[in-house]
């Protein structure tokens, strides 16, 4: 079963951020970027410090930034819950954002767990 995410990116606001609470595995992408302007886009997994460490939580790059002219179809995979830092229910955070001074822009994107 695929997931759906759109949005458009206008006038000040220039990104949204989707969190959403994911089943481990490794997932199938298919983003489209409607246009008229670029759009950036990168997913993150909210990760725990190691025991050892002093450190907090963050977001860890699961899939790097990748920049998408109008009517670009970027395809894609990316893997959560795999590591002894991902959370014990994955929560995935999809960064869209337009490109500074880049006309306004929508994005559809769809994945699934393979």
């Amino acid at each position: 079963m695929s997931t759906t995410i759109t949005g458009e990116l206008q006038g000040a606001d220039y990104g949204d951020n989707s969190i959403r609470d994911l089943t481990a595995g490794v997932y199938n992408y298919t983003l489209t970027n409607l246009g008229p302007g670029h759009l950036s886009f990168k997913v993150e997994e909210y990760m725990i410090p190691d025991k050892g460490e002093g450190g907090m939580t963050h977001w860890a790059t699961v899939e790097q930034k990748a920049k998408l002219a109008d009517g670009v179809v970027l395809e894609g995979q990316f893997s959560v819950g795999h590591t002894f830092l991902s959370m014990p229910t994955p929560q995935v955070r999809f960064n869209f954002n337009r490109e500074f001074l880049s006309q306004k822009t929508a994005y559809k994107l769809v994945f699934q767990r393979q």
